[in-house]
């Protein structure tokens, strides 16, 4: 292990990729036929094909050095008591005394970080906890390609029909080091089951390297990847006959073993490096479907009704809007029982247990019910759930639970998604005019005009199969309920 500055280690701990060049190819063009093939290209400059590649390099999150602030020797972080071995529990005025025993331990403060260039006691800090930096650690890029088809129809509308896709490589990613490598010997020892969460403590042996002296290696990496395909269509009609609209539909599927640093370092399934096919799944930001339109009409009225005192009461109105319609994001069901063995309570980032999935096919309901369900104990639970529960169980459930401790269950990575988005905003808006150039702008404006309750997903403790809130939905999208406002401006 080297620090920044020593021999072999740049001194911010990273590496300058001087060959990362990012070329770029595009192609335009307008082709025009005759014959049969004439009415799909029309006269010329009704059709065109759109295409390029590309490779883009990206920024590192400011949140990686980040987890670097409390590196020992240079800081000091303490539970008191709750620090290894005695994993006892605090109070408030003698943290380092234990409140149910009286056992104590020294105070470790006030702390002086050593100077620079002088020997240091690394005992002193043991276990450590540190962030690591791959030396392999790269620059995340992405190839990105595309091809459109455009054409124009009649009516002043255009139509627009291509692929999308973005192919991600060295993508940011975060795990630890040194899981157990014991967890059958351990399942066979009822006080190693017992004292699972500080394993690294009371049976060292269990790990690769000492987990009483490298409690938590957790390693920033640029080792993900991701793929994102897509076809997306677009209607756009350019104003005619006082009506306009943009309609726009998004078919698209993005997978990949790590949707960035956070995904994968502070969740409470954190990334699997003995069996990586856990990792693979839709990207957290993955949405299958998304339709929307924004469309502006302005009422006409008869000839009788135009002009003078009629013109100001009938002309001038227009109804605008915008609709939103999109299937939801992936829900990730975490384990955080320490079920496989494998993690400790020392782990840097995230453990890498996962839920056992029973049913093959999940059951899903309306958040807006009540439901009285079964959880994976057999016990009676009353909330508003998206999914059911008893389809997921741990080795803490009844002893119908095919998972057992010292396995990794079988639920996948992102493996269904939770509810979508339905909204609608709508405006009525009025022009009154005072003379040609001057005039009045009256508007009654609705957001979520439907009142349509568009759900989150679970929160993180709604995605932990040990949690009370397993499969509760919490909270609602940020669209909020139905508002209506008024509003007047004066134009000139």
């Amino acid at each position: 292990m080297v620090f920044p500055g020593d021999t072999g280690c740049t001194a911010s701990g990273y590496k300058t990729g001087f060959g990362h060049y990012g070329p770029r190819l595009g192609l335009a063009w307008a082709p025009h036929t005759s014959g049969a093939l004439g009415k799909l290209t029309g006269d010329q400059g009704k059709f065109s094909i759109r295409a390029g590649a590309g490779i883009y390099f990206n920024q590192i999150e400011e949140e990686l050095t980040l987890q670097n602030l409390q590196a020992p020797p240079f800081a000091l972080g303490s539970g008191g008591i709750a620090d290894s071995p005695v994993f006892g529990n605090p109070s408030f005025a003698a943290p380092f005394t234990d409140i149910s025993t009286g056992v104590s331990i020294p105070n470790k403060f006030p702390f002086t970080p050593p100077p620079a260039g002088s020997s240091v006691d690394f005992t002193f800090f043991e276990p450590f906890s540190l962030n690591l930096l791959d030396p392999n650690f790269s620059v995340p890029y992405a190839i990105n390609d595309n091809l459109t088809v455009q054409r124009e129809l009649p009516g002043q509308m255009v139509l627009s029909v291509g692929y999308v896709g973005s192919f991600g490589r060295h993508l940011e990613r975060a795990f630890d080091l040194n899981p157990g490598i014991n967890p059958a010997g351990c399942a066979a020892n009822p006080s190693c089951v017992a004292n699972r969460v500080f394993q690294g403590s009371v049976f060292p042996a269990n790990f690769k390297y000492d987990p009483t002296i490298f409690g938590g290696l957790g390693q920033q990496a640029t080792d993900g990847t991701s793929h994102y395909h897509s076809l997306q269509a677009t209607v756009q009609k350019r104003i005619s006959h006082g009506l306009t609209y943009q309609v726009s539909y998004t078919y698209s599927h993005g997978i990949d073993n790590g949707s960035g640093f956070e995904n994968t370092s502070f969740g409470t399934r954190g990334t699997n490096i003995t069996i990586p096919r856990l990792n693979v799944g839709d990207s957290s930001f993955d949405t299958r479907h998304r339709f929307v339109a924004n469309y502006t009409y302005e009422i006409p009225v008869f000839a009788a009704m135009r002009g003078g005192w009629k013109g100001r009461a009938f002309q001038g109105w227009r109804i605008a809007g915008i609709t939103t319609l999109q299937k939801g994001f992936p829900i990730d069901v975490a384990n955080s029982d320490f079920t496989s063995l494998t993690c400790n309570a020392f782990y840097f980032y995230g453990c890498t247990d996962n839920a056992q999935q029973v049913v093959s096919s999940i059951q899903t309901f309306d958040p807006r019910q009540v439901q009285t369900l079964t959880n994976g104990r057999g016990q009676k639970i009353t909330g508003n759930f998206y999914f059911a529960p008893a389809d997921f169980c741990n080795s803490r459930a009844n002893a119908s639970c095919p998972m057992k401790y010292g396995m990794y269950g079988n639920g996948g990575r992102n493996s269904f998604h939770g509810p979508g988005i339905n909204t609608t905003n709508l405006a009525i808006l009025k022009d009154i005019h005072v003379t040609e150039q001057k005039y009045f702008e009256l508007r009654l404006e609705t957001q979520n005009t439907f009142n349509h309750v568009s759900f989150n997903n679970p929160a993180s403790s709604g995605q932990d199969v040990n949690s009370s809130r397993f499969g509760r939905i919490t909270s609602d999208s940020n669209i909020g309920p139905r508002l209506i406002q008024l509003g007047a401006k004066f134009y000139f």
